[in-house]
């Protein structure tokens, strides 16, 4: 059974991915993402690959990619609900 720091962490950086998928399908260029949350473009670089980052740049991605914050952490519940099933002995 994976511990809840693992399960939270692979949850942010799902929603993060998304956040980066919806970027690029809407042609939003790296560096201009990283304008968008107020960092450089390797900081940028850093939290997409980590999949952490703070609330204020996920909600300014969000709208830099127009994805609503709630949609692109509709992936999180779903993390989240599936290691509570496991936890309660679930498959």
């Amino acid at each position: 059974m994976k511990d809840i720091s693992y399960i939270v962490k692979e949850a942010s950086g799902a929603a993060v991915d998304g956040l980066r998928r919806a970027a690029k399908a809407n042609d939003l260029t790296k560096t201009r993402m990283a304008e968008a949350i107020g960092v450089s473009r390797p900081t940028l670089d850093s939290r997409l690959e980590s999949g952490d980052m703070k609330l204020t740049e996920f909600l300014h991605l969000a709208v830099a990619a127009k994805k609503k914050p709630s949609e692109a952490m509709v992936c999180c519940d779903n993390i989240l609900a599936e290691a509570e099933a496991l936890a309660e002995g679930g498959e």
